[in-house]
Order: structure tokens, then sequence, then C-alpha cells
């Protein structure tokens, strides 16, 4: 009877380590992430597209995808309150998250770091992408973040800017788009080592301006011609 009791209680006793060891396995799995909180696990589709044809080739693929396209005019409605827009965006439609993330990734990549007041998004695009690469996932509460950021990118692209749902003035519809070509050799010129961590952005690329800094050569007759 004693042995019966205490084999018992040893069952008991391992039952309940082992239903603490799969609590906090599940715990692991689940920190930081909520459910709740964050937005549902997900994958972007060009995340490893890191060399110049990669990059140019995934803008332009992203530039014609029909859910992109349909999600534009929805982030550029400034008449939705923030809660009804970050539901139109995010919650009402399947993917969007996925598609929305892989444009704002792919557009930094093609466009280079940002100068000036927009170097802020820059920024904050670096801190979700690492929190994006450890977790598969990003906060609910940068749901606006996102759609800020989202929308500068669709508005440093020329080839998206009539797909936003708003009235363009003063603007000749034979330049509206642009030569990939062209950009990819002005944009994306040589990178410089990403100091930050984010694996989803192994490369930061030198803007323009820092590029004609570091080659730029004084032209002497143009220089004795000021004096």
């Amino acid at each position: 009877m004693f042995q019966l009791k205490y084999s018992s209680i040893i069952d008991d006793l391992q039952k309940d380590t082992d239903e603490e060891e799969l609590s906090e396995k599940e715990g692991n799995v689940e920190l930081p992430v909520q459910v709740d909180t964050h937005f549902k696990k997900f994958n972007i589709k060009y995340s490893k597209a890191e060399s110049k044809e990669e990059v140019k080739q995934a803008i332009s693929t992203l530039e014609k995808e029909a859910l992109l396209l349909n999600l534009i005019p929805i982030a550029f409605n400034d008449e939705m309150e923030s809660a009804l827009l970050i539901s139109s965006l995010f919650l009402e439609t399947r993917n969007s998250i996925n598609i929305i993330w892989d444009y704002i990734l792919i557009s930094f990549r093609f466009y280079g770091e940002p100068e000036g007041i927009h170097k802020c998004y820059f920024a904050e695009f670096k801190r979700l992408d690492k929190f994006f690469v450890e977790n598969s996932t990003l906060p609910l509460a940068d749901g606006e973040l996102i759609i800020d950021i989202f929308k500068y990118c669709v508005n440093i692209n020329d080839n998206l800017l009539g797909h936003r749902g708003i009235e363009i003035s003063n603007i000749d519809s034979t330049t509206s788009r642009i030569d990939t070509d062209a950009v990819m050799q002005e944009s994306l010129l040589p990178g410089v080592s990403d100091t930050i961590g984010s694996s989803s952005l192994k490369d930061l690329i030198l803007t323009r301006t820092e590029n004609q800094m570091d080659t730029w050569k004084p032209i002497a007759t143009n220089s004795m011609q000021e004096f």
C-alpha cells in the first residue's frame, strides 16, 4: 500500500513537472508575441533579395501586384479614423501586412536611406525590422507608424503616385514613370556595413549625396572665375 501511494505521488510530481516544462516551452514560443497585441506571424517574399538585379526585379514585380495597388488608396484615405483605417488595411484584407512590409523593405533597399526630416522613417523601419526578423510578426500598437512608413515609400515611387486616389495638379503624365535601370544606377550605390544588426537589411546603401561628396572635385577654371 505504501509503495503504491509513493508511486502515485512520484507520478503526480512528474506530471506537474512535465506540465511546467510544457508551459515554459509554450511561453518561450509566445513571448513577447501575443495574439491580441501582435499581427499573426507572417512571412515576406523578398527578404532575401539583396543584389542589384534581385532588388530591381522585386520592386518591379511589387509595383504590379493587384493587392498592393488596392491597399494604397486605403492607406491614403485621410477621411478614415485611425482605428477604422488600421482595421480596413490590416484586418479586413488577407495577407495585407505581408505585402506592405515586403514593399517597405524592398523600397528602402532600392532607394536607400532618406535624408533630412524623413530619416525618422528609416530609423523606425530598422527598429521594426529587427523585431520582425526575431519574431516573424510586428506589434499592432505600431500599426499607424507602419502606415506612415508605407505612405512615405509610396510617395517616393513615381510609378505608384497615380494609385494613391488623390488629385495631383500640374504634373505631366508623360513623365510620371521613371526608368528603373537609371534609378538603380543612381541610388543603389556602394553599401556600407549594417551596424544595427537587422539581418533582413544586410547592407545599408550610401545616399546619392554621400557618394557625390566622396567623389567630388572642384573645377579649377570655374573656381577662378568666381574671383
